[in-house]
C-alpha cells in the first residue's frame, strides 16, 4: 500500500489539479499508510468522504470524467485495510487503471 502512496504522492507533487477535499484525503490517506495513525475509522471516514465528493462532483458515483475523479478513485484502493489478499489484489488492479488515466 505504501508504494501506491507513493505513487500518488508523485501525481500530487507534479502538479495536478485537484479539489481541495481531495488532497486532504490523500493526506489523511498517506498518514495511515505511513504509521502517523492506526485508527482505522479515519479510513472509513475518509472513504465516505471520498464517495460523497465523487456523487457530487459527478451526478453519480459510477462516471470518471475529471482528473480529480480519477485520482479520488485511486484514492479509494487504499481506503479499505480489511487484509483480505483478494481484495488487495482487486484494488491493486483497479489502481494501476486508474493512475493510467492520471
Amino acid at each position: 500500500m505504501l508504494e501506491m502512496v507513493h505513487r500518488l504522492e508523485s501525481f500530487v507533487h507534479s502538479g495536478g489539479d485537484l479539489p481541495p477535499v481531495s488532497l486532504a484525503t490523500f493526506q489523511t490517506v498517506a498518514g495511515f499508510w505511513r504509521g502517523d495513525s492506526s485508527d482505522a475509522a479515519t479510513l472509513t471516514k475518509a472513504k465516505t468522504r471520498t464517495w460523497q465528493d465523487l456523487r457530487s462532483r459527478e451526478g453519480d458515483s459510477h462516471s470518471i470524467t475529471s482528473q480529480a475523479s480519477v485520482f479520488d478513485r485511486a484514492l479509494l484502493c487504499l481506503l479499505d485495510p480489511t487484509g483480505n489478499e483478494a481484495e488487495a489484489e482487486d484494488y491493486a488492479e483497479w489502481f494501476e487503471q486508474m493512475l493510467a488515466m492520471l
